[in-house]
């Protein structure tokens, strides 16, 4: 299911850069969850998402982009068997 969720987030990002809780409600959640907390900072760590401001993390007006790393992890896991 992790795999699954870090798709998601990262499909959710393709077109769009999102705040965690426009991500959170794409995924169809309510509130900001402590799983999508974690992926969130996985992603990040692994160069497939990246804030918008980075060296302010906690700013009012923070946004997630998929980089080329995540365009190509995504594409990578969504080839057919």
């Amino acid at each position: 299911q992790q795999e699954s969720l870090f798709a998601l987030i990262l499909k959710s990002l393709i077109d769009r850069e999102l705040n965690s809780k426009e991500i959170s409600l794409y995924l169809g959640q309510k509130e900001i969850s402590g799983q999508l907390k974690f992926i969130l900072q996985k992603l990040i760590k692994t160069n497939l998402i990246e804030r918008t401001i980075p060296d302010k993390p906690n700013h009012p007006t923070q946004r997630h982009r998929i980089t080329q790393k995540g365009l190509l992890f995504l594409k990578m896991i969504q080839k057919p068997n």
